[in-house]
């Protein structure tokens, strides 16, 4: 089972712009409705020093795999490095 999120509360460190949410990243929606519009369906933060996304599943779950998927567009530099951390709490 693929689980979207749509209703969980996520939050970035810094917001890129404001079509660029942290909620975008759990909506299920991966690819752009129209290939001229690149940004639409993705969560950004500004360029910064350790960004952070987060989102809270508001209940215990059994986890088996979790995907991150980079932009398709020219900015591929944008997840170099990432760092998953799961937490209960």
């Amino acid at each position: 089972m693929i689980l979207t999120l749509p209703d969980k509360p996520a939050s970035l460190s810094t917001v890129y712009g404001a079509t660029m949410a942290a909620g975008k990243a759990v909506d299920g929606i991966y690819l752009p409705e129209s290939p001229l519009i690149e940004y639409e369906n993705i969560a950004s933060s500004l360029l910064e020093m350790n960004p952070w996304w987060r989102v809270d599943l508001q209940d215990s779950r059994c986890i088996i795999a979790v995907n991150v998927l980079n932009r398709i567009c020219k900015c591929t530099e944008s997840i170099q490095i990432c760092e998953l951390y799961l937490k209960n709490s």
